[in-house]
Parts: C-alpha cells; structure tokens; sequence
C-alpha cells in the first residue's frame, strides 16, 4: 500500500524541510512547493491526500491556493500554516474551508495530530448539516466508569460558555477532550485555535501585551479575537507559564474573554477559552507559582482527565478505535489483536497514557508477521516493566467481581469479531449465528468498538 502523499507549500526552505521531516517520521510521502502556481501544478500533475500551506507567500498567496485547490479537488482535506500578525489571514482561510489551523512555530507532535485528525475526518464530515455533534463524545473512546464520567462531564460542560481548566497528565489526550467540548457545543463549526505554553507567550508579545506599554486596542490583539471569534480559544500547558506570561494573558482575557460582558452587540464574537494544565494549578497558586486571580479567572469548570491507568479495561475500545485509524490513513487491511495480547497490554500502567498507547500500537502492528498481533509482538520493554510494577490489575490481582468481568469482556470481544469475520461483518446473520436479536448484537458491538464496515473491508468491499 502506498504512503498517504501530502503536498507542503511554504516559501521558507526550513519550513518545508521541518515539515518533510516531522511527517516523514509519521508515516507519509511529503513532497513540497515554494509558492501558490508550483502547488497548482503539482495538485494538476498528481494526486495527494493532503494539502500543508502557509498564507503569506510572494506573489499570489496561500489564500488563492485555498480557492483554486477547492476548484481541482473540491473535498482536498487543507491545513493552514500560519504565524502572527498573519491571523486575520487565517480567519479567511477557516471561513473558506480550510480544515485546520496550525500556527507557527509548531510543536512537531501537535502537527501530526492535526494531520492525523483531518485526514480520519476527510470524508467529508466537515460538509454535514451544521449543529451540535453530541456525538464527537464517541471519540473519547472507552465504557469504564471514568471515561463514562469524563464524557458526562463534557457533554454538561459543552451546553454552557464558561471557561474550562482541564487537568491531566502529559498524553491523556487533553487536547482531544478540547475539540470534543468544542465540537458537542453551539460554537462547533467556527475556528477552534490552539495554542501552547511557549506560542502563547510569544504571540502576546507581538499583539501588544508584551513588555512595555500594553495595548490593548492593538490590532493583533483584534486579530487573535477574531481568529477564535464565535469559536474556542485553547490554552494548553499554562503551568508551564512564566509569571510575566501569565499577567500579559490575565490582561488579555480580561480585554477579550468569552465572559467578558458584551460591548455593542459584540459579545458572541467573543471566544470561549479552555486552558489545560498537567500539574494542579491549585496546589501551584499555594506554592506561589501560578496566579490565584488567572486561576479563577480560567477555573470556572473544573474538568479532569483521567490517566489511562485508572481506566484500563478501556484499553481493548482503544486499540480497537487506534487500528481502525491506523488502517484508514494508511490504506491497509484491518488487523486484530490477539485476546492475551490485550490482556497483557492491561498489565502495564501506561506512564505515557493514551499516546504511548498509540506509539506502541503502531511499532506492533508495523512488526508484525501476520494479521493477528499476539503477546509475542509485545515490545520487551513493555513485558519487563508490567512484570516489575507492583499493585497492576492484572487478572491474579484483581476481586473475583472485577476479574470475572474483565474475562467476560475478552470473551465477548473475541466472540464477537469471529462471528463477524465468518459472516464478513454481516450483523443479522452473525446476529443469528449467536441466538441473538439484532439491535442487542449491535449494542454488544458498540461496546467493544466493532464496525461491520471493518470486516467487508477485509474481503475487498468498500464500507457503506
């Protein structure tokens, strides 16, 4: 199968050279462009997955690359390269269909979730009927009771406008749960900017709040407003923030936050802010280390996301939803994962979470010989340390209750995917075959995460 092709366009050769480098390592064929008529004749000349383009480039800019891309291949999934004061650009670039923003300079793994997430989403999702997509919860994936908790949390969160803290530990995946809330709320459809620790301080320096006299009327300042205008303005890693960091953006919130009251009418122009911090802010504030006023200026809810390790009977759900992806982005037969391999994956406590969950699954799948991923695929790391860590849920370690239900889950599972192997993901006949009805079948695979779609594709079908 061929690598997914993205085509990067940018007129500064490190640029381009960071991105061919950053994506390369993540699995795809970058090819690039210095200006707007050399990307219009590779997209003429050949066929790509993805289009990465800066706005501000000589001659004819990224904003007419966005159109005329549009006019050659109306679904291209487009992400926007963009550094400051360049925002209002960026505005346009949304309002027109770009997928996705990325500002500059980029976090390398924060580009490869955006790449990642507008090519799982470049079926056109981003085409459907406007209006609350309650069901973006599903991405957070897993039925354990802290995820069950996590996603009611969301879901009550996304019906309001006030600011969420959200806190959790480096790749719990707290951005995820960002554009989950943004994306289950009334604001979903408008531009959601995401901004981390070092960016941040960075572009309040350049819109006005930096040092010296602040100006708060400063059109940079009017520029990041109207970028996240009506939308959500993500703040991650602020206790990473440096104290001086830290007045310039209680200055700016204060000016330009969502709760701000409204001035002429304007106030839904106002973007809602969700911060994200790995340690608790409250116990900096004690320490003297985080500001007690930005602190309840950000802390109007309180969200926390929970470690992988305090949901592992989340992680069969997990692999599954990962494989599917996995699968989709690089055009390749569904693989499955052998029931003691997801057990033994449960016997480890994931210090990386969600993320190293992923790592991980992909180095197995891309080693292994066969269609089924087994124990033996297990990287040996991983074996040594779930051997060495004391207290794992392991099956031995568990009450009988919990023991007994994390047995039946790997059972179901796995009775669930060879009956939809054998029917070739026909659910009524395999719905049948189990002396079961069809919707308490489907419920079951809802459960687990099963798409008939997966076992069609299989043999060769197309997924309806």
């Amino acid at each position: 199968m061929r690598s997914l092709r993205i085509l990067a366009v940018d007129d500064e050769p490190h640029v381009l050279d960071l991105c061919r480098e950053v994506l390369s390592r993540d699995g795809y064929a970058v090819e690039t462009a210095v200006d707007t008529d050399a990307a219009l004749g590779a997209l003429r000349a050949r066929d790509y997955d993805l289009v990465l383009t800066d706005l501000r480039m000589p001659g004819r800019d990224g904003l007419e690359l966005i159109r005329e891309a549009r006019q050659l291949i109306p679904r291209m999934p487009i992400v926007v390269l963009t550094g400051y004061p360049s925002i209002e650009s960026a505005v346009a670039a949304v309002r027109q269909g770009a997928d996705d923003v990325v500002t500059k300079p980029f976090d390398n793994e924060h580009l490869c979730r955006v790449v990642r997430r507008v090519l799982r989403n470049a079926s056109g999702t981003r085409h459907q009927t406007p209006g609350p997509k309650l069901a973006a919860s599903s991405l957070i994936l897993g039925e354990s009771p802290a995820t069950v908790v996590l996603r009611n949390l969301i879901r009550r969160a996304a019906a309001t406008e006030s600011a969420v803290l959200l806190q959790g530990e480096i790749g719990s995946g707290k951005e995820l749960v960002a554009r989950t809330l943004h994306d289950a709320s009334k604001r979903q459809g408008e531009p959601f900017l995401a901004l981390d620790g070092p960016a941040l301080d960075t572009v309040l320096d350049r819109i006005g709040f930096g040092g010296g006299r602040e100006n708060p009327e400063h059109s940079g300042a009017q520029g990041l407003r109207a970028h996240a205008a009506g939308g959500s303005l993500f703040l991650d890693d602020v206790d990473e923030l440096a104290p001086g960091v830290q007045a310039r953006l209680l200055r700016y919130l204060d000016d330009h936050g969502a709760d701000v009251p409204p001035e002429n009418g304007g106030g839904t122009a106002k973007p809602r802010v969700i911060a994200a911090s790995r340690e608790d802010l409250q116990v900096a504030v004690k320490a003297g280390l985080f500001r007690e006023d930005l602190y309840f200026r950000l802390n109007v809810i309180p969200l926390r996301v929970p470690p992988l390790r305090e949901r592992l009977e989340d992680i069969p759900i997990l692999v599954n939803g990962l494989l599917a992806e996995y699968s989709r982005l690089r055009q390749e037969p569904p693989r499955r994962f052998s029931g003691a391999c997801l057990q033994r994956l449960a016997c480890y406590s994931w210090p990386g979470n969600v993320r190293e969950l992923r790592n991980v699954m992909e180095r197995m799948v891309s080693l292994a010989d066969g269609p089924e991923v087994t124990t033996a695929d297990i990287p040996a790391e991983i074996l040594q340390a779930a051997a060495m860590e004391k207290g794992v849920p392991g099956e031995s370690r568990m009450v009988f209750r919990e023991a007994k239900k994390f047995a039946v889950g790997q059972f179901e599972r796995e009775y669930l995917h060879t009956l939809l192997a054998r029917h070739d993901g026909n659910v009524t006949r395999s719905a049948s075959a189990a002396g079961l009805n069809r919707s308490a079948f489907q419920r079951l695979m809802r459960k687990y995460g099963l798409r008939s779609a997966s076992y069609r594709q299989a043999k060769g079908e197309l997924p309806s």
